[in-house]
């Protein structure tokens, strides 16, 4: 019982502590995220991964794994991940950057995830991850999860 009421007051307090965006504002998502350039929102529902000194103006971040693969294979272990992934839509999709949303499976609220694969040489590549809520201030983990739990997957794939 307390759980549940915990869950619909911090439903309440994301709906109610939403930001506005204006009309003439681009949503999230529809413009690829320039991750030299990222500066994260100070609520606790962001969540950025990047290479050492990718991220300028980021401030904190968590660093970014290498894989022993080159950019390609490191992308398609990625889009293998992400094919199966449940309330995924992909709305940008280059060969080194990848835009997509997830929706929360009860209440529908939008998370945006921003890919770059990123080439350290020809046998090694890095990326670099954003995740972030269009909703609300507080996410209970939920974009710092799914970056760890994606992260673990392609480090684990062959």
């Amino acid at each position: 019982m307390i759980r549940c009421l915990v869950l619909l007051a911090g439903i309440c307090f994301a709906l109610i502590s939403a930001p506005a965006v204006a009309a003439d504002e681009a949503p999230a998502g529809a413009v690829p995220v320039d991750f030299e350039r990222v500066v994260p929102r100070e609520s606790p529902n962001d969540f950025l991964v990047c290479p050492a000194d990718y991220c300028r103006e980021a401030g904190s971040y968590q660093l970014s794994p290498r894989f022993e693969v080159p950019v390609a294979a490191l992308r398609a272990r990625l889009d293998r991940l992400l094919a199966p992934a449940p309330r995924v839509t992909v709305v940008h999709d280059t060969p080194t950057h990848v835009v997509v949303e997830q929706k929360s499976a009860i209440f529908r609220f939008v998370d945006v995830i921003d890919i770059r694969l990123i080439e350290v040489d020809p046998a090694t590549s890095t990326l670099a991850i954003y995740s972030r809520s269009n909703t609300g201030y507080y996410d209970f983990g939920v974009n710092e999860g799914r970056v760890k739990d994606w992260l673990d997957a392609l480090q684990a794939a062959r």
